[in-house]
């Protein structure tokens, strides 16, 4: 039905449109009153489906742990190392930022005029720990005497005395001579400076440096 025939009242835009209309009921009426199949083009074809996943490829999740088997974190502090091993069954993990006790500890320092350093703990140990000093650059072999402070479940520091060899007089004590001249003599003489000399001297002022060991026992 052409819109020529039409009120000549309706407006351009108007008549356009009922133009278009008319083409379009047409057009349906010619394909058996059937509105005509949208445009698929665009749409993923069944031959594009062969890029999934195929079951063969979804990987086996059946050995995985259920969700009740996922260990919980633990609030407790890390054990430290031990004698011996143990495989342990808690079914508890560890935080991220946990912290084990450490079993040593280091020190350094200057023996005073008395030969003698007190070493204070970084942290007081239950058992009776060992504390090993040692000289440095000290010239001779220092020997060392020691004194814990502290008592059983508490001890906190040690007390280090370091001792070393007096060197020999360089003068013999008596000459060739006078022993042969008088061996009484030279006898009593020989007694009476053996018996004031001290073969060992405290090494004041020698520096030093050690470590503490926490010890192994329980008790």
């Amino acid at each position: 039905m052409p819109m020529s025939g039409r009120s000549p009242g309706f407006t351009p835009d108007f008549v356009e449109y009922m133009a278009q209309l008319e083409s379009r009921l047409d057009s349906i009426a010619q394909q058996g009153g059937q509105a005509p199949a949208p445009d698929m083009s665009a749409y993923a074809k069944k031959t594009d489906l062969t890029s999934l996943a195929k079951k063969a490829d979804i990987p086996d999740v059946s050995n995985l742990a259920p969700k009740n088997m996922i260990p919980s974190l633990s609030d407790a502090k890390p054990v430290s190392e031990a004698m011996v091993a143990k495989a342990g069954n808690a079914a508890m993990a560890s935080r991220d930022d946990h912290t084990h006790e450490r079993l040593t500890e280091t020190f350094k320092g200057t023996l005073d005029t008395n030969g003698q350093a007190v070493i204070t703990f970084s942290k007081t140990y239950a058992v009776q720990p060992v504390a090993i000093p040692q000289g440095i650059k000290a010239g001779a072999p220092i020997s060392w005497d020691k004194e814990y402070m502290g008592t059983d479940g508490a001890w906190t520091g040690v007390k280090i005395i370091g001792y070393k060899a007096k060197p020999m007089p360089t003068t013999p004590v008596l000459s060739l001579t006078t022993l042969l001249g008088g061996v009484i003599t030279g006898l009593n003489t020989l007694i009476g400076i053996v018996s004031g000399y001290n073969p060992v001297q405290v090494a004041n002022g020698a520096a030093f440096d050690g470590y503490v060991l926490k010890s192994s026992q329980t008790g």
